[in-house]
Order: structure tokens, then sequence, then C-alpha cells
């Protein structure tokens, strides 16, 4: 997938003054919830969404690269002294979508002055997935901490199917093939000729 850069965007990069922000989207949850917050010190509306200023996102860790692909995964920390999360956590979160962008803010004014640029073409998807994994966790001052990992976006590389075959499996699936009927004769040597009758 390759990622496009906006014109307008790529004029504010050349700028050192330029600013970012964070807009996270978790949801919908099971009770319809959405979890809208942005890192900016006002509120902003995306796509007719209000992300909220308020935020309680303590941090965003990004995969570590330490190779050639990378299948580590995104975890974000909410601060959750009202226990936003529990009912959600208890119903379960695994599955539900999550979104990540970074928005720029034009500081120097080339399009308009101190004003982030909202348009989708305009904003960058840092991640787009869904929820892989949750929990709780004490900060040292006893504030709870919601821990909320991302599905990584090379994580199914990692796993391993392994098919369970037996000789009655085979039957019922290819009644033709008796290449287990080999396997289950004993421990002697076969000699198998692959492609041949």
């Amino acid at each position: 997938m390759s990622r496009k850069v906006s014109t307008r965007v790529r004029q504010l990069l050349m700028d050192p003054l330029t600013k970012s922000q964070i807009l996270v989207k978790l949801g919908p949850f099971y009770d319809a919830t959405y979890k809208l917050e942005t890192t900016d010190f006002t509120d902003i509306t995306f796509n007719g969404e209000l992300y909220s200023s308020i935020s309680t996102l303590m941090s965003l860790d990004t995969p570590t690269i330490t190779g050639g692909i990378e299948k580590s995964a995104y975890n974000l920390q909410f601060i959750d002294d009202e226990y936003w999360f529990r009912n959600k956590f208890i119903h379960g979160v695994v599955g539900t979508r999550a979104e990540i962008r970074s928005v720029f803010i034009d500081v120097a004014g080339y399009f308009n002055k101190d004003q982030p640029l909202l348009d989708p073409e305009d904003t960058m998807v840092i991640y787009k997935g869904t929820i892989s994994g949750y929990g709780y966790t004490l900060s040292k001052d006893s504030v709870p901490l919601a821990n909320i990992e991302l599905a990584s976006p090379l994580g199914a590389l990692a796993l391993v199917r392994s098919v369970l075959t037996s000789q009655g499996w085979m039957r019922q699936r290819y009644p033709e093939d008796n290449s287990y009927d080999h396997i289950f004769e004993g421990s002697q040597k076969i000699v198998l000729q692959w492609g041949k009758e």
C-alpha cells in the first residue's frame, strides 16, 4: 500500500515550524459508543465527528523497527480514573475498529494560519485496523491505566496454522488418495514416487 501525500501537506512538511496532532478513533463498542480524542488543545471536528481535546491518551507506542517485516503491535495507554473502558472490556473489545491519524497544523500561514488541515487527503493514516488486546494496570501513583493493543498489520505472518490430518480424514476428503495408507503401515522404509501412478 502506498501513501499519497497531498501537495498542501508536502509544502507544510518542508517548513520546520509545522506541528502535528494525533486523532484517535476507537469504536463502535458494544454500546455503540466511540472514543474520539485529539492531542490538540482545542476540539477538532474531522469527517463530521467531534474529537475531544480533553484527552486521556497517555501514550502511543509504535512498533519498533527491527527488520524488513515488522510484526509487533501499536499500544495505546489511557488514563482511566473514571473506568470508561471497564464495561467495554467486560463485554470484549477484541475486533473493535481503531484508527489513528496525524493532522498537520499550518503554523506559517500558507493556507489558514495556526489551523489544522482537516481535509481527509491532508491527513495521514498512522494506523487503521482492530483492537487485539486490552487490560488494566496501575501507574506509580495508583492511577488506573487502560492498555489497548492494536492488531499488528503484519502480525498474521507470525501465525502458524497446522493442518492436522489422519488416515480417516484423508479417506473422507480424498477417497482416491492412498498416501496416508503407506504412512500408517509401520516404521519400515517406504520409497514414494511422487507424481507417478
